[in-house]
């Protein structure tokens, strides 16, 4: 699987060029660990009901490998912070998983 794979989803948000960048870029710097996936999804939600309490956005990732399944979900009040903590949060499972 490549970073052009990856298949990014937005609810209830307009979709941006500069997240999708930032995305691809804290997902890239671990496309080692992802490479043998058959699937990469990433889900951008903002709740719109919700506007100015801390839980405004949420970052689902979804890592399906050959023998199991990679889920994180990060909520909070700024995007690009959960997008880090998603990426960090997927790294450390995603190594827990391959044994490196």
């Amino acid at each position: 699987m490549t970073l052009e794979q990856i298949q990014i989803t937005f609810v209830g948000m307009e979709p941006t060029e500069a997240i999708k960048k930032y995305v691809l870029e804290k997902i890239g710097k671990y496309e080692r660990l992802w490479r043998e996936s058959t699937r990469l999804e990433v889900y951008f939600k903002e709740f719109i009901n919700s506007k100015g309490v801390k839980n405004d956005f949420r970052v689902d990732i979804n890592v399906v490998l050959p023998k199991s399944n990679v889920r994180v979900e990060v909520t909070g009040e700024n995007m690009y912070a959960n997008i880090d903590e998603a990426s960090d949060t997927l790294a450390r499972r995603l190594k827990r998983y391959s044994g490196c």
